[in-house]
């Protein structure tokens, strides 16, 4: 009779089977934190700028949306102010609104390496919690701070965004609703271009150039359509006297405009008032409907952009009606020693004359 050896005399004790479990857990976890240590800086830049983009895209989406700001809109208005007029007047001559469309291009661009700036800091963020969706909160925490203590403010938009027409709160929730979508985006999806590429990004020549030529068309095809759909054709001037003069009024629609916004603020005209305070005695509030209500005076008034070279199309004409400045300004009881009116829009901009001039 052959004694067989029984399988159950071969089996691995209990105490010694959970050990190597838990020293299969211990491997697995330091091959994946070795793997995560192991990824070069170069793509975990590149995986920034991926989430980057969708990030900027949700933020931009929520500004369409009148919900909180857009940060490289904020860089620009900031450069704007920061410009000494000769200088905007000739890239607005040269170039039209096409200049503040470029501009705007560019603080993008901008962003978007800072947004690969911060995914390289990604494997610490990971080393130090072992679960995901605790390192997407996290992590959510750099963007969203960077944003609200140091470019808002450095832009003129107010700590937390409250020198904004979205305030505080609308500010707080846009930047904190995109950083999570980049947190979200570089530790989720993100992640599996970091794991194909852990030591470094192997791209050939060709395919490099091929990369560089198709966004180079891409930011023309940009531009182009910026200057031909979003601005459309401007209006250099008449052929002929003829043609001038019957055309004195300018149509509504070939009126010329110049906005520094890349986004017009939707105003509520149930809900506007005009306020005049300031150095008077008797500070007015009227509302549109208040204003309508009183009597009109109609003036052909010619208007001009400051910017506007001679024979350019920053000028047109038309027939205004309303109550004169003056008519306001004495109704509210200007003071002596009152040096200017300022006038302050929606959407920020200030412009200020003499009050001799406006009285």
């Amino acid at each position: 009779m052959t004694c067989l050896e029984s399988p159950l005399s071969r089996m691995m004790p209990v105490s010694e089977l959970f050990g190597a479990v838990r020293r299969s857990k211990k491997m697995t976890a330091a091959s994946v934190d070795g793997s995560i240590n192991r990824v070069s800086q170069g793509t975990a830049f590149l995986s920034g700028v991926l989430a980057g983009m969708v990030s900027i895209a949700a933020m931009y989406s929520l500004r369409v949306a009148q919900v909180g700001i857009f940060i490289p809109e904020l860089a620009v208005g900031a450069l704007v102010n920061a410009t000494p007029g000769n200088i905007e007047s000739f890239f607005v001559i040269q170039m039209g609104e096409l200049a503040k469309y470029t501009a705007l291009i560019v603080a993008t661009l901008v962003y978007l390496v800072i947004h690969g700036a911060y995914g390289l800091v990604i494997p610490a963020i990971q080393r130090h919690s072992g679960r995901r969706f605790v390192s997407v909160g996290a992590f959510a925490l750099i963007p969203a701070a960077f944003d609200l203590l140091l470019f808002m403010p450095l832009f003129g938009a107010g700590l937390l965004g409250t020198a904004t027409t979205a305030g505080w709160v609308g500010a707080s929730v846009n930047t904190t609703v995109s950083s999570l979508v980049y947190s979200g985006t570089l530790l989720f999806v993100a992640a599996d271009f970091r794991m194909s590429y852990p030591e470094r990004l192997k791209v050939s020549r060709r395919t490099f150039v091929k990369s560089v030529a198709v966004l180079v068309l891409g930011l023309a095809a940009l531009a182009y359509g910026l200057d031909t759909l979003v601005l459309g054709p401007s209006r250099k001037g008449y052929k002929t006297i003829a043609e001038l003069f019957a055309n004195e009024v300018t149509p509504n629609d070939e009126f010329y405009v110049v906005t520094k916004n890349l986004i017009d603020p939707t105003i509520d005209a149930g809900g506007w008032n005009l306020k005049i305070d300031g150095e008077v005695s008797s500070p007015l509030s009227l509302s549109y409907q208040e204003l309508l209500a009183r009597k009109q005076t109609e003036l052909y008034v010619t208007f001009e952009c400051v910017s506007n070279e001679v024979g350019g199309g920053l000028i047109s004409n038309a027939k205004w009606s309303g109550i004169p400045l003056n008519t306001l300004l004495s109704e509210a009881g200007v003071a002596q020693d009152a040096g200017y009116c300022a006038c302050a829009c929606e959407d920020g901009y200030t412009e200020g004359i003499p009050i001799a001039k406006a009285l």
